[in-house]
């Protein structure tokens, strides 16, 4: 009777100590999350100064400087069309939308572009996918805004974010809706999952279906 109540008392220690290295791990995978997603944020605000200082510094908006190739003499350099509009899509090539990257880098206002598709160079986010810039991207949505989404044919508008994710980066930014203001949470390309369900992130949806727009400029 004896060894058998002590084989129950070290059977219900072994449990605690198991519940609470779990406890622990499961903690330790939420705080490197937040960390990730806090990574997020420090990339947006850092491009959106990027994108200012370029305006300050040349007169127009990256992507669109038409005097990039004899500002820095790259081969690999080419020239946007002046117009004032960042036109086109992240993999249009030859579109101002797919030189913006090239341009913030070339300037040494960015760094990390650190992947290529067919000559066009864009920076990747910590949760993955990757950053592009559209003009006008949705109704409602007027002017020049940062798109963070998975690639896709018209740039970074597949899903890469869960609610829960995108809640989080918003929440970081103040925006109080996730459908108007300069912060703005949009499905992703293809989904047919609504997020937003009376006026809440339905976080209980695992899916990564969001995608992020941040305003930049007019």
């Amino acid at each position: 009777m004896c060894d058998s109540g002590i084989s129950l008392i070290e059977t219900i220690i072994v449990l605690v100590i198991v519940g609470i290295f779990l406890g622990c791990a499961f903690k330790g995978m939420e705080f490197i999350e937040q960390a990730r997603l806090q990574k997020v944020v420090t990339q947006i605000e850092s491009y959106m100064a990027a994108v200012n200082a370029f305006k300050e510094t040349y007169g127009y908006l990256p992507g669109d400087f038409p005097n990039a190739k004899s500002t820095w003499n790259k081969s690999d350099v080419e020239d946007g069309d002046g117009d004032g509009i960042i036109g086109g899509a992240l993999f249009e090539k030859g579109k101002d939308a797919s030189l913006f990257w090239s341009h913030l880098s070339c300037a040494g206002f960015i760094q990390g572009v650190d992947k290529k598709t067919d000559g066009i160079v864009y920076p990747s986010s910590a949760l993955g996918g990757c950053f592009s810039v559209k003009y006008n991207p949705a109704e409602g949505m007027e002017g020049h805004w940062l798109v963070l989404g998975q690639e896709s044919k018209g740039g970074a508008e597949g899903g890469l974010l869960t609610p829960a994710e995108a809640k989080f980066i918003e929440k970081k930014f103040g925006s109080a809706d996730a459908m108007s203001g300069s912060f703005q949470v949009r499905k992703g390309s293809g989904v047919d999952i609504e997020f937003v369900k009376n006026g809440q992130y339905d976080t209980s949806i695992k899916k990564k279906i969001c995608v992020i727009y941040v305003f930049l400029s007019n």
